[in-house]
């Protein structure tokens, strides 16, 4: 993760999003600062965005702001950070993932045998997804309030 402190000298094409049953509530902009033009740029929330404020941001990858994972707003000290996974769907997950092992278990016949294996890692990658999404958001909150 990179860490930039900048003055934003312009914000433009700000759009907000309410949640939805599948995607938090957000909000896409575009901003200047320093003289270059960043495009279509997505944060968590409905964050304060006015000219003349200074923003310390957490990127994922280096001077990629399509990757910006959050920031503290210098200028009001409002923070802004990721989503997490609600942890009631990670025990969701555990729990269909426990009843198609059970399920598919008693599997007797090669080709119930394969959809059962084939399952199990289906379910194995989402919630490994969910679990590296997870981690990932509470790092990067844990950087933004040590700001």
């Amino acid at each position: 993760m990179q860490i930039h402190t900048l003055k934003l000298e312009r914000v433009f094409d700000i759009q907000r999003y309410e949640a939805s049953r599948t995607n938090p509530r957000s909000t896409n902009f575009s901003f200047e600062a320093a003289g270059r033009r960043h495009y279509g740029v997505r944060l968590s929330g409905w964050p304060r965005l006015q000219a003349g404020d200074t923003v310390t941001a957490v990127l994922a990858s280096k001077d990629n702001w399509q990757t910006l994972a959050g920031w503290k707003n210098l200028s009001t000290g409002e923070k802004v950070w990721p989503t997490m996974a609600n942890p009631w769907r990670l025990l969701h997950m555990l729990w269909v993932a426990g009843l198609v092992y059970l399920l598919t278990g008693a599997a007797t016949s090669p080709a119930g045998q394969q959809l059962a294996f084939g399952l199990r890692v289906v379910l194995g990658l989402v919630f490994l997804s969910m679990l590296t999404s997870t981690w990932r958001a509470w790092r990067c909150r844990r950087l933004i309030e040590s700001l």
